[in-house]
């Protein structure tokens, strides 16, 4: 019985974390925003000269300031979304640079805002929003969901260990 306590603690735990959680602050996305950046490698010179290119690549030029303002306050993303993409990403395992940031972090947060939030927009309007079409949208897709292993379990202590990381 101990077990089944524990597990349908870790469930409550982790359901009071989404519960309410709409709105993000100007704050709370500019240190989104700082983590991320910090996580790209501004190598350029090596990535071109190794030629580790890959459909990946940005297709046109927007920062990523840019980008991720447009996507989580057009979307009406909420922290939680934003905690399970960085998870996502970190699951990736991948270096992330200039190529492919763009189009990864769009991926992770489509995949955090389908196993977290109820109802969510479909990959056509996701794709179009991002700068994709839908073909190349749902190919990436596929392909992070088999590199990350199909694992969008996030643990409580695994969300509380990043919220903490970047917000705080």
């Amino acid at each position: 019985m101990d077990i089944v306590k524990d597990i349908l603690d870790n469930i409550i735990n982790y359901s009071l974390f989404f519960y309410d959680d709409k709105t993000v602050e100007q704050e709370q996305l500019d240190k989104y925003i700082m983590y991320v950046k910090k996580k790209i490698n501004n190598n350029y010179c090596d990535l071109y000269y190794e030629k580790k290119f890959s459909i990946l690549h940005i297709d046109e030029i927007i920062t990523i300031d840019d980008y991720i303002n447009k996507l989580v306050i057009g979307l009406d993303l909420s922290n939680s979304i934003i905690i399970g993409s960085i998870i996502y990403l970190e699951r990736l395992n991948i270096n992330l640079n200039i190529f492919n940031i763009h189009k990864l972090l769009l991926i992770s947060l489509l995949l955090s805002s389908k196993f977290i939030e109820d109802s969510n927009y479909k990959n056509k309007y996701w794709s179009r929003y991002g700068g994709l079409s839908l073909k190349s949208f749902n190919y990436l897709e596929a392909i992070y969901l088999i590199k990350i292993e199909y694992k969008l379990y996030i643990t409580t202590n695994e969300f509380i260990d990043k919220f903490n990381d970047i917000f705080f």
